[in-house]
C-alpha cells in the first residue's frame, strides 16, 4: 500500500509538471540537422552536433547571437569517448542575426595543442565586442570579431590557474589567478587598452563581480552565524562590509541597477535545507525568496541582466522516486524568470535532456536556447506567470 501511495503521487507530480512548465511557443526555431547536406542556408550549424566540442551560447551588445565551439584531433577518425582528454586544434565563433537566424560572419582561431579545452572561451562584453582567451593569450575583438589588440598572461605552474571575471557594465574586467585553491590575485584590466588598473592579493576573501569601478566581494572567514558582503571601488584602500545574518552566504552579483542579488542557504553546508535571494540597495535588503522551505526544491546559479530587473534562477527538484529506486540525484531541473523590484516570477521553463546551452539578453526580454537539434529564440513575458 506504501509503495502504491508512493507511486500514486509520482504520477500526479508527473502531471502537475507538465502543467507548471507549459510555456509560450518559440519566435523562431532552426533545424541544426536540417534534411539535406548541401544548399541549406542554416548548414553552418551542422558542427555544433559532433561530440565534446563545448558548444556556448551568447548575446552580443546588438542582440545578435554568438555560438562558439572547439574542433578537436581525433586519432584515425574514432569516436570520441572522454571529450576531455582531447585537445582543441581550432575554436570557432559563428556571428548569427538574432531576427532571422543567418549567419552573420564565422571566424576560426587555430589552438596550440598544449592547451586545455577550459582555457579557450569567448566573453561578450556589455558595452560592445569581445574579450577572447586561448590559454594566457588574450584578445580584444571588436562587435565584427576583428582583433583590436592583444596581451599574454605570464606563463603558470601546472598546478595554478585564471579565471576571468566578466562585468555585466562597463569595461573593465577581472584576471582571476589561483595559486593554490586559497590565495588569489586578482588584476583588473581595461578592456579598450589591456592596462592593468589595480592588482591585490587575497586569501580570506573572493571578488565575485564588477560593475564599472565597483568590485563585490565575499569574506572567507567566519564570525558565528554571519557572513560578510564587501564591495570597494577600484583603486580604494579598504572595503565596505554588510553583515549577512545567514548560516551560509553562497553567491552575490550586480544587477541592472547597480543594485546587489545575493543568495544564501539556511544551511551551513548549502546542501540541504531551503535557500533564498533578495536584493540590497544602499545598504537595505529587500523581502527574500525562498527556494525549498516546503519541499524538495534546490536552488543554483543566479544570473542576473544588466538593462533591466530580470535574473535567471537556476534550481532543480528531487524526484520521490529515490525514496524507493535507487537512481541517485534524479529529478526536474528548470530556470525561474523574476522581477526583482515586484519579486513576481515571469516564467517557469523545464530544462530539457538535449539542452545544451540558453542565454538571457541584456535587456530581459529575449531568450536564447541551443539543444542538440534545434537553436530557439523566445520572447520572455514582462507580466507574472500564471501559477498553476
Amino acid at each position: 500500500m506504501i509503495i502504491f501511495r508512493r507511486i500514486a503521487t509520482i504520477i500526479f507530480i508527473l502531471n502537475m509538471t507538465h502543467l507548471l512548465f507549459a510555456g509560450d511557443n518559440p519566435l523562431w526555431v532552426i533545424d541544426i540537422k536540417p534534411p539535406g547536406k548541401s544548399g541549406n542556408q542554416f548548414s553552418y550549424l551542422h558542427e555544433l552536433n559532433k561530440s565534446g566540442s563545448g558548444v556556448k551560447v551568447y548575446f552580443s551588445h546588438e542582440n545578435d547571437i554568438l555560438i562558439t565551439f572547439s574542433r578537436y584531433a581525433v586519432p584515425d577518425n574514432r569516436k570520441i569517448k572522454n571529450a576531455k582528454k582531447l585537445k582543441p586544434t581550432v575554436f570557432v565563433a559563428l556571428l548569427i542575426n538574432g531576427e532571422t537566424g543567418n549567419l552573420i560572419k564565422r571566424v576560426e582561431w587555430s589552438v596550440d595543442k598544449s592547451i586545455a579545452s577550459s582555457d579557450v572561451y569567448i566573453h561578450a562584453f556589455p558595452e560592445g565586442g569581445y574579450l577572447l582567451r586561448i590559454g594566457g593569450n588574450l584578445q580584444a575583438l571588436d562587435s565584427s570579431l576583428s582583433v583590436i589588440h592583444r596581451r599574454t598572461l605570464a606563463p603558470l605552474p601546472p598546478e595554478q590557474a585564471y579565471n576571468i571575471i566578466m562585468p555585466r557594465l562597463g569595461y573593465y574586467f577581472v584576471v582571476d589567478q589561483n595559486i593554490n585553491g586559497r590565495d588569489r590575485i586578482y588584476e583588473i584590466m581595461d578592456w579598450r587598452t589591456f592596462e592593468t588598473v589595480e592588482k591585490m592579493n587575497a586569501s580570506d576573501f573572493r571578488i565575485k563581480d564588477i560593475w564599472n569601478d565597483r568590485l563585490l566581494g565575499i569574506d572567507l572567514l567566519r564570525a558565528g552565524k554571519y557572513r560578510w558582503l564587501l564591495e570597494k571601488k577600484m583603486g580604494d584602500s579598504s572595503w565596505t562590509n554588510f553583515q549577512i545574518d545567514s548560516p551560509r552566504l553562497q553567491d552575490a552579483k550586480f544587477i541592472y541597477n547597480g543594485a546587489i542579488v545575493v543568495t544564501c542557504s539556511m544551511d551551513d553546508s548549502g546542501l540541504f535545507g531551503p535557500s533564498f535571494w533578495f536584493i540590497m540597495e544602499d545598504g537595505k535588503r529587500s523581502d527574500p525568496v525562498y527556494y525549498g522551505k516546503n519541499d524538495k526544491e534546490r536552488m543554483g546559479e543566479i544570473v542576473p541582466t544588466a538593462k533591466s530587473p530580470v535574473i535567471a534562477v537556476y534550481a532543480y527538484k528531487l524526484s520521490d522516486m529515490r525514496m524507493f529506486l535507487d537512481i541517485g540525484l534524479a529529478g526536474t531541473f528548470w530556470r525561474d524568470y523574476w522581477d526583482v523590484t515586484t519579486r513576481q516570477r515571469l516564467l517557469r521553463i523545464k530544462v530539457e535532456k538535449d539542452e545544451v546551452d540558453c542565454e538571457l539578453s541584456s535587456d530581459g526580454r529575449k531568450l536564447v536556447v541551443l539543444k542538440k537539434k534545434k537553436l530557439e529564440m523566445y520572447d520572455l513575458p514582462t507580466t507574472p506567470a500564471k501559477e498553476e
